[in-house]
């Protein structure tokens, strides 16, 4: 990760007491299916925030 100055920081810098939402699998190829779940979880996320 780089700040502004495109200087690298460390991700806990940049990231500390953010929101996050991490998605991990395989997405290839991608489907409906997984575009389905992926918008779903994030209006979830949305609304935790």
């Amino acid at each position: 990760m780089f700040d502004i100055n495109s200087r690298s920081i460390h991700a806990s810098e940049f990231l500390y007491r953010e929101s996050l939402m991490v998605i991990r699998g395989n997405f290839r190829p991608p489907t409906i299916v997984t575009q389905d779940v992926i918008e779903c979880s994030f209006n979830q996320f949305k609304g935790l925030i």
